[in-house]
C-alpha cells in the first residue's frame, strides 16, 4: 500500500502543473488558487475531524495557522502568480531543483556539512536548470522570466 501510494503522489504532482497551467488560463490564476486551495482545505480538515487522536493544543493551533500563513500562502500566491507566467515544464523544473537550492544555502549558513563532491553535484543540477531558462528566455523573449523567478 505504501508504494501504491508514492506512485500515486508521484502522477499527482506530475500532472499538477499541467492543470494548474490549464486552470490559470481558464480563471484568473489567483481565483482558480483560492478554488483550488478551499477544496483541498475542506478535504484535509475532513480526514483530520474523522482521524482519531490528539488534536492540537489552542496555542499550537495559533502557531501553525501563522507558519500556514506565511510560508504556505505567500509560497501560493508567488507560484500561481508564477505558473501563469511561464510554461508548466519550466516550472516542474524550477521546482524540481528546490531541494538542491535549500541544500546549498544550508551549506552557506552553516547548517549542513556536504561533501564537495555533493556540492559540486549540486552546483551541476543548478547550471543545468539556468541553462533551460537561458533557452527559454530566449525563444519566448523575457516575459517568462518573471514566472520563473516567482516559481524559484
Amino acid at each position: 500500500m505504501t508504494e501504491l501510494s508514492l506512485v500515486l503522489m508521484s502522477v499527482i504532482w506530475g500532472v499538477n502543473f499541467s492543470v494548474v497551467k490549464y486552470g490559470t488560463q481558464v480563471m484568473e490564476p489567483l481565483a482558480y488558487n483560492a478554488l483550488r486551495m478551499a477544496l483541498g482545505c475542506t478535504v484535509l480538515l475532513a480526514l483530520a475531524m474523522w482521524r482519531p487522536g490528539k488534536r492540537p493544543s489552542p496555542a499550537d493551533l495559533r502557531r501553525l495557522l501563522l507558519l500556514g500563513v506565511l510560508g504556505h500562502c505567500i509560497y501560493q500566491v508567488l507560484f500561481i502568480s508564477g505558473i501563469a507566467r511561464t510554461r508548466a515544464g519550466t516550472a516542474s523544473l524550477v521546482i524540481a531543483a528546490s531541494p538542491a537550492m535549500v541544500a546549498l544555502v544550508a551549506r552557506m549558513f552553516g547548517h549542513d556539512k556536504l561533501p564537495l563532491r555533493a556540492v559540486a553535484g549540486i552546483g551541476l543540477s543548478i547550471a543545468g536548470v539556468f541553462l533551460v531558462l537561458g533557452g527559454t528566455m530566449s525563444d519566448e523573449g523575457a516575459g517568462h522570466v518573471t514566472g520563473d523567478l516567482m516559481i524559484l
